[in-house]
């Protein structure tokens, strides 16, 4: 509570949204205009959505364009929570879209903790665009069925895990 808060574009930072709903004076930014649904009925909740061209995806829609950057140049962010589309141990953390590597380098450099969600599917995967070295990550939430697996190479990062 009292945080502020970026929340990520994806059903999983959808989900999270639902579960952001019963904190108190929050301020939440993000492109997931599904989140943007989901919070904007709370009383306590500030949300601001990052402006930027509408892109439809299968499973949600978000905003994004090369100007993103001009907004959060000033901005500092408590927590920040995204999705990847892959992990891989010696590749690091990747995504599919090319655009959003700006805003996601700017979020690791400007907030105090950077959370990655993801599912054990993310997990041994490379997706397009290398987001950035496993050692930049420094939180995870996933299930214990991945933690368990993974335990020595999250410890070797020292990235905490969160589970389910």
């Amino acid at each position: 509570e009292g945080d502020n808060i970026f929340l990520g574009a994806g059903t999983t930072c959808t989900l999270l949204a639902k579960y952001l709903k019963e904190k108190k004076n929050l301020t939440v930014m993000t492109p997931n205009l599904d989140a943007v649904s989901e919070l904007s009925h709370t009383k306590s909740i500030r949300v601001s959505i990052l402006g930027g061209e509408v892109q439809v995806e299968t499973n949600y829609v978000e905003t994004l364009d090369e100007y993103i950057l001009a907004i959060l140049h000033r901005l500092y962010f408590d927590k920040v929570f995204i999705t990847v589309n892959g992990i891989d141990f010696s590749y690091g953390c990747s995504i599919l879209k090319q655009k959003q590597l700006p805003l996601y380098h700017h979020l690791l450099k400007n907030s105090a903790e950077f959370y990655v969600i993801a599912d054990s599917t993310k997990f041994d995967r490379r997706a397009f665009v290398r987001m950035c070295d496993m050692d930049a990550i420094h939180k995870i939430v996933t299930t214990r069925a991945v933690r368990d697996r993974y335990a020595e190479e999250f410890e070797r990062f020292g990235i905490e895990v969160f589970t389910d």
